[in-house]
């Protein structure tokens, strides 16, 4: 009898060859059918646009706080600022 992976999408699916299986994952790594690859792939998507919108917002947070305080001390130069 050989080794069965079960596939982590929750469905059930069970094969003893890898290549029926889509992985994804570093430092968890899971393994997907070919029914939940698509799934995990919608999931992935959604947790990359949230982070891109975080770095956005963060940026224009950062951005805001930088403007604010050179108001107050125009002739400061701040470190971590490029070009400053």
């Amino acid at each position: 009898m050989g080794l069965k992976i079960s596939c982590d999408g929750g469905c059930s699916f069970e094969s003893s060859d890898i290549a029926e299986f889509s992985s994804s994952g570093f430092a968890h790594k899971r393994f997907y059918c070919k029914n939940c690859t698509p799934l995990v792939a919608d999931y992935l998507k959604r947790r990359d646009n949230a982070h891109s919108a975080t770095v956005i917002y963060f940026k224009n947070q950062m951005d805001k706080v930088v403007a604010t305080f050179r108001k107050e001390h125009s002739k400061m130069s701040l470190p971590d600022i490029p070009g400053d």
